[in-house]
């Protein structure tokens, strides 16, 4: 039985804030700072350089680069960070993690890559280049952005907040500088402004490569990635949850463009996008500062210790969570009108990014969640509470939704039952605690 301290919500906001005023936190923040003015103008000038429909087109590659990211690759990456701090206090890290990119990256972005190709052609044709262009920068996103992603947040899990502020932060400038630069000179497409993206990822992935070769403490005793039992009984839960929710976050955006055509789900998109971002920022700003102590949580040898490192992280995650919805809600208006060029802004794309809002942080709570539920290995829990809603997102395809706004609330409404029911079974795996 575990006895712990109550504290008033004051006292938990307090705390947060406490928790964030070190030398540490101020290269974090900076940086934050650095890459909210370099998103502002991403923003800007994405959504002046193109139109809706190759809006629409960027956002359904990020929707297929998730899929394959979070669903294939995303639940070996989870394992690698649950069993990081052990591999490190033994192994050469760097040589772990290349033959890890090694064994998986490249073979399942060549999958990827034939898979898309075939699946595309059939279903545009040949006359349409998306069946070429979308499997090539998918691949290569998988790839590059998928090492860049995995080795920032190893780099500033073991300390390194300097090199991470820097990495990180000049990542985002040069795809600013790059997508800009190939947009304004050749064409304002997708393709082209995603290869802006795709080219400052290779630059910076190679460079986390030699940090990690070069900077970090890599022990002598080497130790390669491999598909091991654990491994194998780790990811199946986890690849069904992902999936799950990757039907949730992005499949959603597939129904929109049946429903209302490229144009018009190009709104809706924009319009959850731009929520999606202003919660990103909050998570810039703060997940850094906490996510390494959150790290080092998955390897505490006890329940009662993971528990407590989980509750603790929340404790301070909840408040920001609570400050950026409430500013971001008061400030709506003002934030369209920065972030989103003056010829896509309408009532429609205010009400949908207020919806999107909501959203995120019902998705932000259940996010952390779900840490519970992967420190104790039983995302089997998650998977139960995500079987509803996306049956509810289903039928949806069935139901005569006519306005994107009246279907940004029936999305609403599923994530309000996922977060109820995700709350309902971390309760019931909470009681094995105690």
């Amino acid at each position: 039985m575990i006895s712990l301290k109550k504290k008033s919500f004051h006292s938990f906001v307090k705390d947060s804030f406490d928790s964030i005023f070190n030398k540490r936190s101020a290269w974090i923040i900076f940086s934050s700072f650095t890459r909210i003015i370099i998103l502002i103008a991403v923003n800007k000038i994405m959504t002046k350089q193109l139109d809706f429909q190759n809006l629409s087109s960027y956002y359904l590659v990020i929707s297929i680069y998730n899929f394959f990211g979070s669903i294939i690759i995303g639940p070996f990456g989870e394992y690698i960070s649950k069993i990081f701090f052990k591999v490190n206090s033994k192994h050469s890290i760097s040589f772990f993690l290349e033959s890890f990119y090694k064994r998986l990256f490249l073979p399942f972005a060549a999958s990827a890559l034939i898979l898309l190709i075939i699946t595309l052609y059939f279903y545009f044709g040949i006359t349409n280049n998306y069946f070429l262009e979308i499997p090539i920068l998918i691949s290569l996103m998988l790839i590059f952005r998928g090492i860049f992603d995995q080795n920032i947040s190893f780099i500033n899990a073991l300390g390194h907040y300097k090199w991470y502020s820097i990495l990180i932060t000049f990542n985002a400038l040069f795809y600013f500088g790059f997508s800009y630069l190939l947009t304004d000179y050749l064409r304002p497409t997708y393709f082209i402004w995603t290869a802006g993206f795709i080219l400052s990822n290779i630059i910076f992935s190679v460079i986390t490569i030699y940090f990690f070769r070069t900077k970090a403490i890599n022990n002598k005793s080497v130790r390669k990635f491999l598909f091991n039992p654990k491994l194998l009984k780790f990811v199946p839960s986890l690849l069904i949850t992902n999936l799950l929710v990757w039907f949730l976050t992005d499949g959603f955006r597939f129904f929109s463009e049946f429903k209302f055509g490229l144009k018009q789900s190009g709104v809706l998109l924009l319009g959850f996008a731009l929520a999606s971002q202003i919660f990103s920022i909050m998570s810039n700003f703060i997940l850094p500062i906490f996510s390494p102590n959150l790290l080092k949580g998955y390897s505490e040898k006890t329940k009662v210790n993971r528990y407590l490192s989980i509750k603790n992280y929340f404790i301070k995650i909840i408040p920001f969570l609570m400050l950026t919805l409430f500013l971001a809600l008061i400030f709506s208006k003002l934030i369209i009108s920065v972030l989103v060029d003056s010829s896509k802004i309408s009532k429609n794309l205010l009400i949908i990014f207020i919806i999107g809002l909501l959203v995120e942080f019902l998705r932000s709570l259940i996010n952390v969640i779900k840490n519970y539920k992967l420190s104790e290995s039983k995302l089997i829990y998650q998977v139960y509470s995500l079987i509803l809603p996306v049956s509810l997102l289903m039928a949806s395809y069935f139901l005569n939704i006519e306005s994107i706004v009246t279907f940004a609330l029936y999305v609403l409404v599923i994530y309000f039952v996922y977060f109820s029911l995700s709350v309902l079974f971390f309760l019931r795996l909470k009681k094995t605690v105690h």
